[in-house]
């Protein structure tokens, strides 16, 4: 379980800390605690199980959304989400942590964020 106050999560500038909002079964959601209530930052976990037997999937959800305006006063919500699908009967939990690590990685590599981010392929 994750602690209810998630902190220090850097945006490259700023350290960012996350205080538990809301939990309902498997859904916890998060509030930066330095956001404003016409700008909220959200964090969300939450976690299902679906299908059976060899079928059988736990969906995990990771999600960041940030509320943001202009100079012009035009507000919209960027949202960043990582789902992952982890066939639980199929797949070891060691293997599914080598795709985390690889994003984690790819996100991490120098220019590599802002080219997607800019839609390159």
């Amino acid at each position: 379980m994750f602690p209810a106050t998630i902190p220090d999560l850097t945006d490259g500038t700023v350290d960012h800390d996350y205080d538990q909002q809301y939990a309902e079964g498997r859904k916890v959601i998060r509030k930066d605690i330095a956001s404003t209530l016409d700008q909220p930052a959200i964090l969300t976990i939450s976690h299902a199980e679906t299908g059976t037997g060899q079928k059988a999937r736990l969906d995990s959800l990771l999600r960041f959304d940030r509320s943001v305006a202009d100079a012009d006063g035009n507000e919209d919500t960027i949202t960043v989400y990582l789902v992952i699908r982890n066939p639980i009967k199929v797949a070891t939990a060691a293997q599914v942590e080598e795709v985390v690590n690889q994003m984690t990685d790819f996100l991490g590599t120098a220019t590599y964020a802002t080219k997607l981010i800019n839609g390159e392929q």
